[in-house]
Formats: C-alpha cells, sequence, structure tokens
C-alpha cells in the first residue's frame, strides 16, 4: 500500500512510498528509474517506515522521513546525499518551502516541528505548541506560513516572520491528517480522523466543512492549481471530487 505520492514541481517525475520503500519514475514510463529501502530496523517489530516524500521547488531532490531521520537524494543520481537527525521520535511529514530548495520542514511524533537548512544539513529551530503527536505540515504558497496538524485534533497556523505564537484553528474532533493551501494562498484545507473536511479563510477567521464526509477517516487532500477543485482521499477506499 502506497503511504505517500507527489509529482515534481517539473511535471516530469512521481515519486512513491509504501512501508518500507520508495520509487521515483519519469512520468508516462512504467519502469522505476530509482528504488529506495528502508535501511534500519531497530528489531523484528520494527513497523516504522516511510510515510511522506516530498520534491525541492526545483525538482532536484527528494525528501522522506525514515523513523526518526529525514533522509534526501540527489534525483539525477539516485544518490542519499544526506541524512537529517534531531527528532526524538518518528517523523511523520517532511515538506520544502515552495519559495527555497534549500529550506525543509518535518513533523514527529516528540509533538515538534523542525526546520532544516539542507545545504547547510543542520536544523534552524524547532517549533513547538502541540500537545499531542504532529501528523502533517504544509508551507503556505509564499513559505511565509506553516501550518500543522496534530494528535490533539488541532491546526497551527506558524507565521515564520512574525515569530509569534501560533494561532489555532479548531473545527475537528479527531486528530488533522492532512493539509493543503490553496494557490492564492488565502485558504488552506484540512482532513480528519473525524472524516471531516474543512476549508478555512485565513484572513477572515472563517470555516465551512463540506458537505460530504468520508465515514473513517480523510487521508489525504489536494487542490487543483486553479484552486477550483479539492480532491480528498479516505479510509474509506474512495475518492472525492469538490467544487469550491
Amino acid at each position: 500500500m502506497f503511504t505517500s505520492i507527489t509529482i515534481s514541481p517539473n511535471s516530469q517525475l512521481i515519486a512513491a512510498c509504501t512501508q518500507y520503500q520508495i520509487q521515483i519514475w519519469r512520468l508516462g514510463e512504467e519502469i522505476a528509474i530509482y528504488t529506495f529501502g528502508k535501511t534500519i530496523f531497530s528489531n523484528l517489530f520494527d513497523f516504522s517506515g516511510f510515510d511522506s516524500v516530498a520534491f525541492s521547488p526545483d525538482s532536484k531532490v527528494l525528501a522522506a522521513n525514515d523513523n526518526q531521520d529525514i533522509k534526501l537524494w540527489d534525483v539525477e543520481t539516485g544518490i542519499e546525499i544526506v541524512k537529517l537527525s534531531g527528532h526524538s521520535d518518528k517523523v511523520t511529514c517532511v515538506a520544502f518551502n515552495p519559495n527555497n530548495e534549500k529550506i525543509l520542514a518535518s513533523c514527529s511524533y516528540d509533538k515538534t516541528i523542525k526546520l532544516w537548512n539542507i545545504a547547510e544539513k543542520r536544523c534552524l529551530g524547532t517549533l513547538s505548541a502541540h500537545q499531542d503527536a504532529i501528523y502533517t505540515v504544509a508551507f503556505s504558497p509564499n513559505g511565509e506560513i506553516i501550518a500543522s496538524g496534530s494528535n490533539d485534533n488541532s491546526i497551527k497556523l506558524w507565521n515564520l516572520n512574525a515569530g509569534e505564537m501560533p494561532e489555532t484553528l479548531r473545527q475537528h474532533s479527531d486528530a488533522v491528517t492532512c493539509l493543503v493551501f490553496s494557490p492564492d494562498g488565502k485558504t488552506l484545507v484540512s482532513g480528519g480522523n473525524d472524516g471531516k473536511i474543512v476549508e478555512w479563510k485565513i484572513s477572515e477567521k472563517e470555516s465551512r466543512s463540506f458537505p460530504q464526509q468520508h465515514p473513517r477517516g480523510v487521508t489525504s487532500i489536494a487542490i487543483s492549481p486553479d484552486g477550483e477543485t479539492v480532491i480528498s482521499g479516505g479510509r474509506d477506499q474512495t475518492i472525492k471530487v469538490w467544487k469550491r
């Protein structure tokens, strides 16, 4: 079962991960050009693995979580180029700043978000305000805001330029599992284990729930480039298409 899938910003590559394997394909081709496997197993009952993959904005680097670490590969050569360590528990999601291919965000069961400079291979800072594990993190299109969703049922918006405590959004009654910004950055869409899909107007502090829901929880959300269509996937094994 694929746990994450993404298309490179230059629309030439697809990357997908299962629990123990990452593969990269050229768009339109059936045979993977690279396959990366999980290399560290803590014991025979180690079920941790890859959950999240992300291309850098220039499509040259692929990032993925691997237990408590983040690994990065050169897409041209397939060689692992960086391993970032710093979280004290499993990393759940990685995301690149869309305006800076050197900046990566990661979130973890350890209740924190870390910002990394991948060129310098160092952590730039740690964001901490959630009360439970963080499952998802997303950058706004301008790279100035990070949204995070947690097992504490909340979403937090972190303004990276202001340096203030994050704004908290609450509408979900269970863990927030996925987040995506609209292309114009004015709207955030969230999905959760409660089956809800919620659209947030960030500046107006308003929200609305979509009329239909995934009864067993929402696992993924995407928005079309024109911002008019939302696609959601759920544990009920359905994909739903919504017009905003």
